[in-house]
């Protein structure tokens, strides 16, 4: 749901604005059971969607309301987001990962993040066909970190 709401002298930029409040609702789907609200939460209409998963996960917790596996709809998910709600929280994230935009996936002539692959095992990145395969070195951070 967006509700309009302009201020007083704000004008339109480019013929396109996004104001007033979007509302996200999470309940839970089980097939014997109603369907209960388990979360709501109200944001400005600009905020992506994407931005609320790991506070609606936070929020579930705090309350022991996390699901075994949360359904979202598209513009929810990313791949950063599924990981984060595994790791953290050990909810499956299940939704349509967001459509890389970046300029390499647009262009054709670069490479996305499609293109990659991680093989955690050998610690070897195979690259795309174009580029020879390398090696993955372990180099510490200023902060220590790998």
């Amino acid at each position: 749901m967006t509700l309009r709401h302009r201020r007083p002298g704000e004008r339109e930029k480019r013929g396109i604005f996004w104001d007033g409040y979007k509302v996200h609702l999470t309940e839970t789907c089980e097939p014997d059971s109603p369907n209960l609200i388990t979360h709501v939460a109200t944001t400005d209409s600009s905020v992506q969607d994407v931005r609320l998963i790991a506070p609606i996960h936070a929020h579930l917790a705090e309350r022991r309301l996390l699901p075994e596996r949360h359904l979202v709809d598209a513009g929810c998910a990313t791949a950063r987001e599924v990981v984060t709600a595994h790791r953290n929280h050990r909810v499956d994230l299940v939704g349509p990962i967001l459509a890389s935009t970046s300029w390499q996936t647009k262009d054709g002539g670069g490479f996305s993040q499609a293109d990659f692959t991680v093989d955690w095992g050998p610690a070897r990145r195979p690259a795309p066909t174009a580029l020879p395969p390398a090696t993955r070195k372990k180099t510490a951070l200023s902060k220590g970190r790998p």
